[in-house]
């Protein structure tokens, strides 16, 4: 769901509608914090932290171009294996 999110703010950007994804944004932060107090992402805590200082990036609107996003969607899909042999098959 949060990359959902990431897709929407993009398309949304594309359109340069700024609010409409910053709102995307803060949607990703409040799922990025449910995920973050799920038992089973006790181990990618750390890792969950950082998307989320990225995601922070993108919310203030210092990195906030299309490719940028595209990464921080890629480092997302990453830190789940099953979701990463999905979308990109390796």
């Amino acid at each position: 769901m949060i990359a959902n999110k990431l897709n929407r703010a993009k398309n949304l950007i594309r359109q340069n509608k700024e609010a409409a994804a910053k709102e995307c944004y803060e949607r990703a932060f409040e799922l990025t914090d449910l995920t973050s107090a799920d038992p089973k992402w006790s181990g990618g805590l750390k890792e969950l932290r950082r998307f989320r200082e990225v995601l922070g990036w993108l919310y203030t609107g210092e990195r906030n171009d299309i490719r940028f996003i595209e990464l921080t969607h890629r480092m997302l899909i990453m830190l789940a294996p099953e979701a990463w042999k999905m979308m990109y098959g390796e």
